[in-house]
């Protein structure tokens, strides 16, 4: 049987390049009891609150919130379906967090949010971590199996998007606007650097390697700690052009004694971290407050 649950679709938008591809994949589903609503050139805390807001103010008349990135595209038109299907054969659930198939990485990661008009968010100070756990009654899944992946992520990123991407992971490995690091979030995004690296090798795709020198301008300090976000992006555009200028092999000759040597560069990122981390465990075992 069909389901009936109306859905509304979120979408925060800057500089994907698989927007349109997102856009018609979504049109694409079988279940076509929807409506879509982006959110366009936002800062990225600004974006998430906004997202938020309209999930508690629209609450009524919808049954199930997606939040779909404009770099997400849906991997076959029963993908929205199957994902409803999990809420409607769960009364109890509120928050369904699901692996996606992420091209950067070229493995599973977690991105795709779904939500019941029962989560509720707070509000908080944060600007890195934006995307935070709502309250809710009931209960969450974090899926990582079937029928998980419901969507691609990133599948066709621009050169620029792909520098972006690092930049972002690289604020989130080191943490340069804090003094203690949110210690699990910054080993996890370390792992997704290394398995960009990974890729790079085997793949020898351009856009990783801007993307791995993308993450470099941020452990070296070469872009501020507020490059992630859509306010310093004329700073990240020209570190970007000035990148971009470089031939493949001039790429692969920078990365060659950092990321393409794991144990080197291994060691050389780490000791820019190690302290900070050890610094935050010694805090949290004295009782001070850590993020």
């Amino acid at each position: 049987m069909t389901s009936q649950r109306r859905v509304l679709v979120l979408t925060l938008r800057t500089d994907e390049n698989e927007f349109e591809q997102s856009v018609a994949s979504l049109e694409a589903q079988t279940h076509s009891n929807w409506e879509h609503v982006v959110f366009t050139n936002l800062p990225n805390k600004e974006a998430h609150d906004a997202l938020y807001a309209t999930i508690m103010r629209r609450g009524g008349e919808f049954g199930l919130f997606v939040k779909l990135d404009a770099d997400m595209v849906f991997r076959d038109s029963q993908a929205l379906a199957r994902l409803v299907d999990m809420f409607d054969a769960d009364a109890e659930l509120d928050h369904v967090q699901s692996a996606v198939h992420d091209w950067y990485t070229d493995s599973p990661m977690m991105g795709l949010h779904a939500y019941t008009p029962r989560c509720r968010w707070s509000g908080r100070d944060e600007q890195m971590f934006v995307d935070y756990r709502p309250e809710f009654p009931g209960h969450r899944i974090d899926l990582t199996t079937p029928p998980a992946p419901f969507v691609l992520h990133g599948p066709d990123p621009s050169p620029y998007q792909a520098y972006l991407f690092g930049v972002h992971r690289a604020n989130k490995v080191y943490q340069y606007d804090r003094l203690l690091i949110r210690r699990g979030e910054a080993r996890s995004q370390w792992r997704n650097l290394e398995r960009v690296a990974a890729h790079y090798q085997r793949s020898g795709d351009r856009r990783l390697g801007l993307l791995l020198l993308g993450a470099e301008d941020v452990r070296d300090k070469v872009l501020s700690p507020d490059s992630y976000d859509i306010q310093a992006r004329a700073a990240v555009r020209e570190r970007f052009e000035e990148r971009n200028r470089c031939s493949d092999e001039e790429i692969r000759q920078m990365l060659s004694t950092r990321w393409l040597e794991p144990a080197r560069h291994k060691r050389r990122w780490l000791q820019k971290l190690v302290l900070r981390d050890r610094l935050t465990w010694l805090a949290k075992k004295i009782g001070m407050e850590t993020p």
